[in-house]
């Protein structure tokens, strides 16, 4: 079975991205007090609607992370650990209940937060299938 997901990026991110050839981990939010306790890489599991920029955790950056959409397909074979997030928060060691209630609450609540997805390893080019600008696609 294959996982499809999508990772959100800005324009100035991708050209490192594409030079790196993988998806690497970044901060999971999930403490404030703990400095980075478990870095993933940050995906929802269906594309972003028009009028949901400013949600998920894209808004509030010096570059808008909505620009580039990166569709993923990750075989089980793979052997990376994709999870969807709210699970994976609630189980977390070092995660702060507090702290995942006001991301929910932020990222415009359970609905949406229930398409959010981590996964747990780097995710190499081979399982990316579409790299687009959002700014040339089709407004819904």
């Amino acid at each position: 079975m294959t996982k499809r997901l999508y990772h959100y990026t800005s324009e100035f991110h991708l050209p490192v991205i594409e030079d790196d050839g993988v998806l690497r981990l970044t901060e999971s939010n999930v403490s404030l007090t703990t400095a980075h306790p478990r870095e993933v890489v940050w995906f929802l599991d269906r594309p972003l609607a028009v009028g949901e920029e400013d949600l998920h955790g894209l808004a509030g950056s010096m570059v808008d992370k909505s620009e580039i959409e990166i569709t993923v397909d990750i075989p089980e074979r793979a052997g990376i650990r994709v999870l969807p997030w709210i699970p994976w928060a609630l189980a977390h060691p070092d995660c702060e209940g507090f702290w995942i209630s006001a991301m929910v609450e932020t990222g415009g609540g359970e609905a949406l937060a229930g398409t959010w997805w981590v996964s747990l390893d780097p995710v190499p080019a081979e399982y990316w299938t579409v790299i687009r600008r959002r700014s040339s696609m089709p407004s819904a």
